[in-house]
């Protein structure tokens, strides 16, 4: 920690810490993971219209069928974003990064088969 004095009309003020901190290239990883999976769940949630007619004519399922499917990725951003900041307040945003990016894997293999 670096101290600092502060000068109130011309007076010395209160002492105020300040933290030091210091970019690493860890931080930029995880900042372009972030984004990429921001870009990524885009490209999931927005794929199933065109595969709507193929999931009607291969399994029988009518457009309400599959458009309940779609708004389940809608429904389930909220069980995430109330579960994603307490993990995060115990671990660090790595932690919560990669478990998002297991959670989208498993998602979209799940909508493969």
């Amino acid at each position: 920690k670096q101290w600092y004095q502060r000068r109130v009309q011309g007076r010395l003020a209160e002492v105020i810490p300040q933290e030091v901190f210091r970019v690493t290239p860890a931080r930029w990883y995880i900042l372009f993971a972030f984004c990429f999976m921001g870009t990524i769940q885009g490209f999931v949630g927005n794929s199933w219209g065109p595969i709507s007619p193929v999931m009607t004519h291969q399994f029988g399922w009518s457009d309400s069928t599959v458009s309940m499917l779609a708004m389940y990725l809608s429904l389930l951003f909220i069980p995430g974003a109330l579960m994603f900041p307490s993990v995060m307040a115990i671990s660090n945003m790595r932690v919560v990064v990669l478990g998002n990016a297991l959670l989208m894997a498993l998602t979209g293999a799940l909508k493969i088969l």
